[in-house]
């Protein structure tokens, strides 16, 4: 679970996907998340292999909630003319609010389905 706030936050509990063993232990905000870095392997581990479900705050103050395998792209994309959903397009500029990086795409559509379900208090409280 991340804020989007801070330069850089505890990252994932997710196995290393490099050697399987190690937790990813640091996020490299700068790097508009780009790298994850085990502490096990003690190497940057690119996280375009990754899937993220994320919540973006639209600028109406409504949370829209959405799957990609690369974040700073899809952030990008709300805030564009095109590209980005339809939803979002009238409410920009959209702002990460918080993003949850997942194994798999199953996995992070999964857990979207279930962020989606939840009231707009319990998402903040995520």
């Amino acid at each position: 679970m991340f804020n989007s706030g801070f330069e850089h936050e505890t990252c994932c509990d997710k196995p290393c996907i490099e050697c399987g063993q190690g937790h990813c232990s640091y996020m490299a905000m700068a790097c508009n998340i780009e790298k994850h870095y085990c502490n096990y392997c003690k190497m940057f581990i690119d996280a375009g292999t990754n899937w993220i479900t994320y919540i973006v705050q639209c600028s109406d103050g409504t949370l829209y909630t959405g799957v990609s395998n690369n974040l700073k792209n899809r952030v990008k994309k709300h805030n564009s003319k095109t590209g980005g959903a339809k939803y979002t397009r009238t409410r920009q500029p959209v702002k990460l609010l918080k993003f949850f990086i997942q194994l798999s795409k199953s996995d992070a559509m999964k857990l979207e389905y279930k962020i989606k379900q939840l009231s707009r208090e319990d998402k903040f409280k995520l």
